[in-house]
């Protein structure tokens, strides 16, 4: 875990306690959690654009662990408010998805099998940490074409559509140019 994150990491974690009777109310199996997550926790905290820190008197939210492709390395930490699981920070902004092991391991695909994409890490939570979950639209379109997924299966058609538009805003980023004096002059065709 780099540093800047694990002193941040320390704090939450000292301000937390186990959710297990959010997990029982949101139907959300607290022991699937613990390998692919580290666990589901709540904390008050307080956003701050796309990120978050503990802050007591903030606003309970629910929170977990974004692990690495190697499923033990904590990337970072993603939250949400109880009340809006649909909105989500995280603590860094370094981790490009939730599910990044489950993502690249082999079995996902086998028998035409696809990888299934939850809008949010509540959904995701609640499929039994099966999927992945984007959790930046730039990072993880990037990441999202680095896998081995022949198949990406979305939520529905907008949630398609978001996927698309992430991944297409990937090369739309770039323009490529020829300095003057530089050009080759137009080929015919042979």
């Amino acid at each position: 875990m780099r540093p800047d994150l694990l002193l941040a990491y320390a704090d939450l974690v000292e301000a937390s306690q186990p959710s297990i009777a959010y997990c029982r109310e949101y139907g959300i199996d607290f022991a699937a959690t613990v390998p692919a997550c580290g666990g589901v926790f709540l904390a008050e905290v307080e956003p701050h654009g796309r990120t978050f820190e503990p802050r007591e008197g903030a606003a309970i939210a629910a929170w977990c662990e974004a692990l690495a492709e190697d499923a033990e390395t904590v990337l970072d930490v993603v939250a949400w408010p109880v009340e809006q699981p649909a909105h989500w920070w995280t603590l860094s902004g370094f981790a490009p998805a939730l599910g990044m092991a489950h993502a690249i391991n082999g079995a996902t695909y086998s028998f035409g099998g696809a990888l299934h994409l939850h809008r949010t890490p509540l959904a995701w939570l609640q499929a039994g940490c099966n999927g992945a979950v984007i959790l930046d639209p730039s990072v993880g379109a990037r990441w999202l074409l680095d896998l081995p997924a022949p198949r990406i299966a979305a939520e529905d058609d907008a949630h398609a559509c978001e996927i698309m538009r992430a991944r297409q805003a990937l090369t739309e980023r770039q323009t490529i140019v020829v300095p003057q004096g530089r050009r080759q002059p137009d080929r015919e065709a042979a």
